[in-house]
């Protein structure tokens, strides 16, 4: 396997990742990629674990690394808060239309909805203190 310059490998290969890593070079492990889109919303709580079985399946990672993953998925799910919310009838069946059309469900496409909104929230308020003189443009980019 090669490595272009400044990129990173992904590989399911103990052996191949062991030499990777003492070669000093960027490398992620499968079933880790899966869990980290997962952890960023990218993917599916279902789209992971039907991943990590076909992972399983191919001798792409272990039932060990499977336990790991799945200890990191529990103690997720306790440090989320849950916040619920009402919609209108004709919104909830729009919400079930775009979480088929993206392949997510609905909690999870609505949690990016709400992240997406937050981020959007803080760069406005923090351009807005910015042009007021309130904050450097080191701060504004924190």
């Amino acid at each position: 396997m090669s490595i272009k310059e400044n990129g990173v490998a992904v590989t399911s290969d103990r052996v191949a990742y062991r030499k990777m890593v003492k070669r000093n070079a960027k490398v992620v492990q499968t079933d880790l990629m899966f869990l980290n889109a997962y952890l960023n919303n990218t993917i599916s709580k279902k789209e992971l674990l039907d991943i990590l079985n076909r992972l399983l399946a191919v001798g792409g990672t272990t039932p060990e690394r499977v336990t790991f993953i799945l200890e990191k998925l529990v103690r997720k799910v306790k440090k989320s808060r849950l916040i619920s919310t009402r919609l209108e009838e004709e919104d909830a069946k729009i919400l079930e239309e775009i979480a088929k059309e993206e392949n997510v469900d609905k909690a999870t496409l609505v949690r990016k909805w709400i992240l997406s909104k937050i981020t959007e929230h803080r760069l406005e308020k923090a351009a807005e203190k910015y042009r007021k003189g309130l904050i450097s443009i080191e701060e504004a980019a924190k």
